[in-house]
């Protein structure tokens, strides 16, 4: 039950992280939404370990684990460095206001507390690991997992960013194509839901019709949606972010591969019904 808490904790995080970020996202600075983007891929792998543990499902091979908690071990050290430099102005200005020469004390107390306070948080993603490797032969293989996590967070994200558009600012200022865009996370669900659970949902023509135009209007969206709309949902640091652009880039085509597996492909509707 601890890990099921876990999971819905990291979870509601990382969606809290999403629209946290949403409001006037476009003045951070480059490396700021590049952290960002890692920050909330991160937020989605360590979670896979809780999840694992909760429904005793094995999400990741013995390497996958082992790679992404060398990733937690660097993002720490980064974190605590960052932080640690972040710190020393603070140092400097209160030597500077109270005369002292002695900056040691200071920074032992800064490094330790910073130390501290980031190893207590991961603290649980440490522990889900090493249980994880211990009980690894003992939980169920999983199909296609990795789609799963990508896909579930991204209809998520998508859902969580369009009702906090609606209810930020009243819809009435948004324009025709923000009426369109509130909607498409309904379509998108049924792909990304169908695709990596192997559901099945009414005809596969239907899918097929709707793939193309589907797929244009999500390339098109920041061209056509207000700015108030992009602005909300996050969508407008792709107009001056490079990072931004490759991130909504990289996520827009493996999306768009789910769907065209999905609509497209017989022989996953197949083996869909193969399944039902």
């Amino acid at each position: 039950m601890i890990w099921k808490i876990f999971f819905v904790l990291v979870t509601l995080l990382f969606l809290f992280l999403q629209t946290g970020g949403i409001v006037s996202t476009f003045k951070l600075s480059e490396f700021s939404i590049s952290a960002g983007y890692i920050l909330s891929l991160f937020f989605v792998f360590i979670s896979g370990f809780f999840y694992s543990l909760g429904w005793k499902k094995r999400l990741y091979s013995y390497k996958a684990a082992k790679g992404i908690f060398a990733f937690l071990v660097l993002f720490l050290i980064s974190i605590t460095i960052l932080a640690i430099l972040s710190g020393l102005d603070m140092i400097a200005f209160h030597l500077k206001v109270s005369g002292q020469t002695d900056m040691m004390p200071y920074l032992m107390r800064l490094i330790f507390v910073v130390a501290l306070v980031y190893i207590t948080m991961s603290l649980p993603v440490i522990f889900a690991f090493f249980k994880y490797k211990k009980h690894y032969d003992t939980l169920c293989c999983v199909e296609k997992p990795y789609w799963k996590m990508f896909l579930l967070y991204f209809s998520l994200t998508s859902f969580v960013n369009n009702v906090y558009a609606i209810f930020a600012k009243g819809i009435s200022i948004y324009n025709v194509w923000d009426y369109i865009a509130i909607c498409m996370p309904i379509i998108g669900f049924f792909y990304t839901v169908g695709f990596a659970f192997n559901i099945k949902f009414g005809k596969q023509i239907l899918w097929k019709v709707l793939f193309i135009p589907y797929v244009l209007f999500l390339v098109a969206e920041i061209f056509l949606c207000s700015d108030d709309y992009l602005t909300m949902v996050g969508l407008q640091t792709t107009k001056i972010s490079y990072s931004g652009l490759v991130a909504y880039a990289l996520i827009l085509v493996t999306f768009a591969y789910a769907c065209y597996r999905y609509a497209l492909k017989d022989d996953v509707y197949k083996k869909i019904e193969a399944n039902t």
